[in-house]
């Protein structure tokens, strides 16, 4: 679900997404030949369906309706409303093609995935009951974003089985069950699974004390966009935090010019006058149009290539990633 600067986003071509992946040959990359797919198995009497369900991101607010959905980590790329219309049509789609594959397959066994739990589709009924059918296939779903192995905090679909498969340490622990998933197909075709866990200290490390006051753990990372109540709160608890208090906050190294101020012309670009870093031409063409709101904070391939390609950018390479001061 991490768009933030994959073409995916703002592209309804699927061919355009950073992970997209038809060569089943190339073990460079795992195998994904669209944001939804499915393929059979019929030696391990076997479906797998693959679901491109972002729309239900915020899935875990129960006290949202299903016309509140949407796809919340839009707001971190170029093209939010554009964005959020891809994701709905392409979970609109999933949907249809798990409803076809699940009254089409012969497959005595559906894995089904996406990167979410079934709690969080609670707003749409009809594909939870779907997923409890087991008239034609056992099913087998298994969902992430969530940082814990267990099938006790998400819904259930009994007959068939679910797992909520994000535990495994790494960037944070939501619970003292992290581990994997096993799947077992016996001669018969008979799927079997199970967890194996580890001790909660092995894989979860205690979190630093926090430098901010409040539940704020986050404000290292604020990119002064959000403007909720929670934000709001935090950066007023926080006074040197990296953003100004709201409303309208910005970070505390960017100045912005008074709406009543008359705001002097920028001087033509010459040899003899060269470019202030915030109007630069950037290297890179469009791949690094985003260098003007860097906020230091991503070091992806991308981010630490746009930022060694354009070294009067707002922020240093990637081995000393922070802010100029500009």
């Amino acid at each position: 679900h991490d768009y933030q600067r994959d073409p995916c986003a703002c592209s309804e071509n699927f061919t355009e997404c950073a992970q997209v992946n038809g060569n089943i040959s190339d073990l460079d990359y795992f195998y994904m030949p669209d944001v939804s797919w499915f393929k059979e198995h019929s030696e391990l009497g076997l479906e797998i369906i693959a679901l491109d369900l972002n729309h239900y991101m915020m899935g875990w607010d129960q006290s949202r309706n299903d016309g509140q959905q949407f796809f919340e980590d839009c707001q971190y790329t170029a093209c939010e409303e554009r964005c959020k219309e891809n994701a709905r049509k392409r979970t609109d789609q999933a949907f249809q093609l798990y409803y076809k594959r699940a009254a089409e397959s012969k497959a005595k066994n559906l894995v089904v995935f996406s990167h979410y739990p079934t709690d969080y589709f609670k707003t749409r009924p009809d594909f939870l009951n779907r997923l409890k059918d087991n008239s034609r296939h056992h099913i087998l779903y298994l969902g992430g974003h969530r940082h814990s192995t267990d099938k006790t905090s998400t819904v259930p679909i009994s007959p068939n089985d679910n797992w909520l498969v994000g535990g495994g340490g790494g960037w944070s622990c939501d619970g003292s069950n992290q581990g994997f998933v096993v799947g077992e197909i016996r001669v018969d075709h008979k799927l079997t699974s199970y967890a194996v866990t580890f001790p909660e200290e092995e894989c979860c490390l205690p979190p630093p004390p926090s430098p901010w006051n409040g539940s704020c753990g986050w404000l290292g990372k604020d990119n002064c966009l959000n403007d909720d109540p929670t934000a709001c709160h935090c950066r007023e608890l926080n006074p040197n935090g990296p953003c100004t208090p709201c409303p309208k906050s910005h970070k505390r190294s960017e100045v912005p010019v008074s709406p009543v101020s008359p705001v002097p012309p920028v001087p033509p670009v010459t040899p003899e006058s060269p470019a202030s870093p915030v109007s630069l031409e950037w290297k890179g063409g469009q791949d690094c149009a985003w260098l003007a709101r860097d906020n230091c904070v991503n070091t992806d391939a991308t981010a630490c290539r746009c930022r060694e390609l354009n070294p009067l950018g707002s922020c240093a390479p990637c081995t000393d990633t922070q802010q100029r001061g500009w």
